[in-house]
């Protein structure tokens, strides 16, 4: 017997089906009879799009796949079962991307995706400590518009040594995560009125500095550039970062003292403080973790647009993170996610994104997207807990009614 962050116990076995497995099945059912009911769709710009009989087929294969594996392997899917779940929506997205746009596997497209993919997913990983631990960092993408502007600002209006103005512009986000952390656990203020304030500051500032004129690097530095443009081995160098960054959290939260202590923190602070952990410095660390997130980040950025317009740069990123965040697996009730949900999640926004670019749909569909998101996963994360609670108490009052 497992138990449930509620205090209830989670059945293993093979006696029931995992209600999320039997949705995605009836709706990957759904799919294949609609491909095969009506092989062409029709877009509202009037292109014409052939879903074609291979895709059909892997559709239908994942989705009895995934049954399969939820009859062979329940526990599986009711431990890591919102991983489960993703990969799932993932692969039917790449399917479903791929058939509408045959452009979407080109080397040119993968890369763009793969250079999206590693800025998201270093961003999301690290605004996800605060959320694993029950709070929030809303400050996120105005700090990634401030070091985007600071680090060309310094190297090339300033002339400072390039290891020395990356050195400085990490050394600026550790500080700012700093403030926050301590503001929050020292203080006691709340980490929405913190970071929320933090938001409006560093957009703020970061117009301030630049007079509100657009930095890059003009001609120069190519070299520098290259660690987020290049590649190696036909992989995006960036890419490279991010599964550094992601392995090294990942052991943070799965592997250390360190990590179980921050999702007992965000499970339950008061529980955790009485049990010993040393919430304070656990909030400190999470927050200063998820600007220096921010501030690599912020780097990749700079050096990948070469354009940066300090009023729109990492504007509404802290979104994305979020959105990822929860599509991955993490409650915004703390004390729960993982790396690996996370990088998943990421991936998915990225595909939708890149869909909607190839499709030549209007870009703020993507507001629309995330807003839908959000509120769908806090939703059911919702419904989930009060399911949860009730099992609890229905369980409770049979032990009663047994004695």
């Amino acid at each position: 017997m497992m138990e449930d962050r509620t205090g209830g116990s989670v059945r293993e076995g093979r006696e029931s089906l995992p209600a999320s497995v039997v949705v995605l099945f009836v709706l990957a059912m759904l799919v294949v009879a609609a491909g095969l009911l009506q092989r062409h769709v029709v877009n509202p710009l009037g292109a014409r799009y052939v879903i074609n009989a291979s895709s059909i087929a892997m559709m239908l294969a994942l989705a009895c796949s995934t049954m399969a594996i939820a009859f062979l392997w329940p526990g599986l899917l009711r431990q890591q079962s919102m991983i489960v779940i993703m990969l799932f929506v993932l692969a039917i997205l790449i399917v479903i991307v791929s058939t509408i746009q045959p452009k979407f596997f080109t080397e040119y497209n993968l890369h763009n995706n793969g250079r999206r993919l590693a800025l998201l997913s270093i961003y999301a990983i690290g605004g996800s400590l605060a959320i694993i631990s029950a709070g929030i960092d809303l400050s996120v993408g105005s700090l990634i518009g401030l070091i985007a502007v600071v680090l060309p600002l310094l190297i090339t209006g300033h002339e400072t040594p390039i290891a020395e103005a990356l050195v400085l512009v990490l050394a600026l986000g550790i500080a700012l995560g700093l403030v926050h952390g301590l503001l929050i656990a020292k203080f006691n203020l709340q980490p929405f009125i913190v970071t929320l304030c933090a938001l409006l500051a560093y957009r703020s500032l970061a117009r301030t500095i630049t007079a509100d004129m657009t930095q890059g690097f003009g001609e120069a530095h190519e070299g520098l550039r290259q660690l987020a443009i290049g590649t190696f081995l036909h992989v995006p160098i960036a890419v490279y970062l991010m599964v550094a960054v992601a392995a090294a959290v990942g052991i943070f939260l799965h592997g250390t003292v360190w990590g179980r202590h921050l999702y007992a923190l965000g499970q339950n602070e008061e529980a955790a403080r009485y049990s010993g952990v040393a919430v304070d410095r656990l909030k400190i660390a999470a927050y200063t973790i998820s600007a220096l997130l921010s501030a690599i980040a912020g780097i990749l950025l700079a050096l990948d647009t070469n354009s940066v317009q300090p009023s729109d740069a990492g504007k509404s990123y802290e979104l994305y993170g979020i959105a990822a965040a929860v599509l991955g697996g993490c409650s915004l009730r703390g004390g729960e996610g993982t790396v690996v949900g996370i990088v998943v999640g990421a991936t998915i926004l990225t595909v939708l994104r890149n869909l909607i670019i190839l499709a030549g749909l209007s870009t703020y569909i993507e507001d629309i997207l995330i807003g839908a998101v959000i509120l769908g996963m806090v939703t059911i994360d919702e419904i989930v807990k009060r399911r949860t609670a009730g099992r609890t108490a229905m369980k409770q009052q049979r032990v009663l009614s047994a004695e």
